[in-house]
């Protein structure tokens, strides 16, 4: 059940400007920065951390902290990020670490 609800996440609309996006970030005690920094580093730079790239990756950090455990990653999450913003299976699963790594830590 837990996948459901981490995939129907992936279709929610995406905040209207940045600023939005950075204030949901912190509402949730997360700093956006320091996201769309490794979002970067983990991509090699070939991801653009645009606004629907970071309100996504969003909605994947808070399907853990709804959760309050690992969400096991589904393949509509992985063909999801792998096509949708053309990069590797590998750096696709590499960025739901990361999201894991942020939607779990203590606040």
């Amino acid at each position: 059940m837990l996948v459901i609800g981490a995939s129907a996440a992936l279709a929610q609309s995406t905040p209207a400007s940045t600023a939005d996006i950075q204030s949901s970030y912190e509402a949730k005690g997360i700093n956006y920065e320091q996201v769309r920094s490794m979002v970067q580093t983990v991509t090699g730079q070939s991801l653009e951390t645009d606004d629907a790239v970071m309100a996504d990756f969003l909605r994947t950090i808070s399907s853990f902290q709804a959760a309050e455990s690992p969400v096991p990653m589904s393949d509509e999450w992985l063909n999801h990020w792998s096509n949708d913003y053309s990069i590797t299976n590998e750096q696709a699963q590499d960025l739901y670490k990361v999201a894991l790594r942020f939607g779990l830590q203590r606040r």
